[in-house]
């Protein structure tokens, strides 16, 4: 679940965006760190298939679709590009993580998913 202010019913992220543009003062929580150089290509290829995604629309809220092998088989043959096996399992935790949030279920400390998706990054996963 995802951290609320108490009371008010929405996210800190979203109270400290709200702060800053009643006041024009930036909080430090809302900048996290910088995206590695290596980071750039993969997180622009997750940004590029999610804005694809296809959503569950039923009798509740919309519930996004797990970003598939075809869909990335799909976008690797479009773009020619190659994605490794390390790439292809980040896309995979992004997608989690991102699917995660959008359903209530992932918290604002993600440290140790953010540690494996350092790892995942480098190659080491």
């Amino acid at each position: 679940m995802l951290r609320t202010h108490e009371g008010l019913g929405i996210t800190l992220r979203q109270l400290y965006e709200q702060v800053e543009e009643q006041t024009g003062v930036r909080a430090k929580q809302l900048d996290g760190p910088l995206l590695p150089l290596a980071g750039h290509r993969i997180w622009t290829v997750f940004q590029e298939l999610a804005s694809k995604r296809r959503w569950q629309i039923g009798m509740g809220p919309a519930v996004p679709e797990p970003i598939g092998f075809q869909d990335i088989q799909a976008y690797c043959d479009l773009t020619r590009i190659r994605l490794e096996s390390w790439q292809l399992r980040l896309i995979g935790q992004l997608d989690s993580l991102y699917r995660s949030t959008m359903l209530g279920g992932a918290k604002t400390e993600q440290a140790s998913s953010a540690a494996g998706l350092g790892q995942l990054m480098k190659g080491q996963g």
